[in-house]
């Protein structure tokens, strides 16, 4: 006998479940999903606020901004380390963020752009190995510039520091090709970075003493460079588009020393 009308309706209407007997799973299932797109909506929002932020602040400096990733700059440092595959930690969805301004000045080109990682760190526990996902997002700094003389060298901030300031886990670049360059001669220096390179003698002369007292006062920064290129950054942290003035001005600081030291050894 078919359903009668009133059945139908007491059942919800189309045969199925009445609202009230809805499993609870689905609700928080639904809820979940909710939350998700509301954070993607909001991440969405700002990081489009923080684009337009840094358009009129490039504009305010009289650099350039550009919504594409293929700049040389970004191609010239394609092969850092911080780039690159970690072989001990599987790496994806690897990408420099397409929000970057650029200017150049005395043959040097300094340009900021947001680059974001994951991180898949592997952990035991009950006899069982899990696996946390990680995301970071930094801005670099970055400087090209046929006067960088410099052998390839990391410098990384004390794993004591990251701590201090709640850093759980960041990537640290995969840097075993280098050695570590002890610095027994500035004890502050040591106590905040690793240094290491593949050239003890030049990267000291490099590392003098005028330049670790400056990164001293920059503590919790990360460097890395070649012959050509120089990047630094703040591990896990973005740069503000009203500190962009700020950054420049410590990107051109660290190039004029680079560029005396070279000329330096010319004459």
């Amino acid at each position: 006998m078919p359903a009668s009308i009133s059945t139908i309706e007491i059942m919800g209407g189309n045969g199925g479940l009445p609202p009230a007997m809805i499993p609870p799973v689905f609700i928080i299932m639904a809820g979940v999903i909710i939350f998700f797109v509301v954070c993607l909506f909001v991440w969405g929002y700002w990081y489009h606020l923080r684009k337009l932020a840094f358009r009129k602040m490039a504009k305010d400096l009289g650099l350039h901004y550009t919504n594409k990733s293929d700049h040389p700059v970004l191609e010239e440092i394609s092969d850092f380390s911080l780039f690159t595959k970690d072989s001990e930690n599987e790496l994806g969805n690897i990408q420099v963020k397409k929000a970057f301004i650029y200017g150049e000045t005395n043959n040097v080109t300094i340009g900021i752009f947001d680059y974001a990682y994951i991180v898949e760190k592997y952990e035991w526990g009950a006899g069982e190995r899990n696996v946390r996902t990680q995301s970071y997002l930094q801005s670099i700094m970055a400087l090209q510039s046929k006067l960088i003389r410099v052998p390839r060298f990391h410098l990384w901030p004390s794993q004591e520091y990251l701590e201090n300031v709640a850093r759980d886990y960041i990537k640290k670049p995969e840097t075993d090709y280098l050695r570590e360059i002890p610095i027994d001669d500035q004890e502050t220096f040591s106590s905040l970075f690793t240094l290491k390179s593949d050239d003890k003698t030049a990267i000291r002369k490099f590392f003098d003493v005028d330049l670790m007292t400056r990164l001293t006062q920059m503590r919790g920064i990360a460097m890395e460079g070649r012959d050509g290129a120089i990047i630094f950054y703040y591990p896990d942290r973005l740069i503000q588009p009203h500190e962009t003035k700020a950054y420049f001005a410590k990107a051109l600081e660290i190039y004029e020393h680079m560029a005396e030291s070279e000329q330096g050894s010319i004459r």
